[in-house]
C-alpha cells in the first residue's frame, strides 16, 4: 500500500516538474533571429518607376514614412501627413527565409514583403507581390 501511494505521489511529482519546467517561448512573436538585417528603423526614400527608374521622393516636409522591426517581433509604422494626420500602427514580423518577410499590423492587415539588402543601411522592398518597389535607409 505504501509503496504504490508513494509510486503515484512521486509520479505527480515529476509530473509538476515537467509542466513547471516548460517552455516560455509562447512570448516571442516569431522572430527567430535577433541579429536579422531587418532590425532597426528605416526610412522611406522613394520608389521605383515602371520602367525600373529609381525616383527620389523624401524631399516632401509634409509627409515622411518610416517603419520599426525590433528583436522581439514587434515594431511599428509611422507616417507624417500634415493634411490628413500622423498615424502610427503596431505591428508583428517573421523573417520567412530567403529575404520575405510576414508583418502583420494590428489593424489585422497582413503583408508580405521581400527585401533586397543593397547595403548594410539601404534596402530595396517589394510590396505587394512585387508590384511595387521602394527604397529605404536604416537610420
Amino acid at each position: 500500500m505504501k509503496k504504490t501511494l508513494f509510486s503515484k505521489l512521486a509520479t505527480v511529482m515529476l509530473l509538476l516538474v515537467f509542466v513547471a519546467c516548460g517552455d516560455d517561448d509562447s512570448k516571442n512573436t516569431g522572430n527567430s533571429n535577433p541579429n536579422d538585417k531587418i532590425i532597426g528603423t528605416w526610412v522611406y526614400n522613394g520608389y521605383y518607376d515602371e520602367q525600373g527608374t529609381f525616383v527620389a521622393d523624401d524631399t516632401n516636409e509634409c509627409w515622411a514614412y518610416n517603419i520599426t522591426f525590433k528583436s522581439d517581433g514587434s515594431g511599428n509604422e509611422f507616417e507624417k501627413d500634415c493634411q490628413n494626420g500622423n498615424t502610427t500602427n503596431n505591428h508583428s514580423w517573421k523573417n520567412m527565409g530567403n529575404n520575405a518577410y510576414k508583418i502583420t499590423f494590428s489593424n489585422e492587415n497582413i503583408d508580405l514583403i521581400n527585401v533586397t539588402f543593397t547595403s548594410n543601411t539601404q534596402a530595396d522592398v517589394s510590396w505587394d507581390g512585387g508590384t511595387t518597389k521602394e527604397r529605404f535607409t536604416k537610420q
